[in-house]
């Protein structure tokens, strides 16, 4: 669902589709499946990530990500501000990503708060 939203750019998960990660994930390789931390892009980049972050309700804006609760983070606007725009291309951090660690709330209820963000 994230992916087909028209505000996100793009999506990066270990199985998505044209993921280069993805020869990582199967039977017999380093895992079983995708995980729970996914990055995506706003089209709009970082004013649109910045709004998305105070925006959001259930899921929790964080430094770090590693909890059961759902966690979202803006690294261009929190963990690597000291970096240059040339610096964080390099890093593959574009001013829209946000980094998102999926907890155990329910599915749609993590959407729903990540829909009404992205779209306010």
């Amino acid at each position: 669902r994230l992916a087909d939203h028209p505000a996100v750019s793009s999506v990066g998960y270990p199985t998505a589709a044209g993921s280069v990660h993805g020869h990582l994930v199967g039977p017999g390789k380093q895992m079983r499946g995708g995980g729970t931390v996914m990055a995506f892009e706003l089209a709009k980049g970082y004013e649109a990530a910045r709004a998305v972050m105070s925006r959001v309700k259930l899921i929790t804006p964080a430094v770090s990500l590693g909890t059961t609760d759902t966690l979202i983070q803006h690294p261009a606007g929190v963990t690597h501000t000291s970096l240059n725009k040339e610096a964080l291309a390099a890093g593959g951090i574009s001013p829209g990503m946000l980094r998102l660690s999926v907890g155990i709330e329910d599915v749609e209820d993590i959407w729903a708060d990540l829909k009404q963000a992205i779209e306010q």
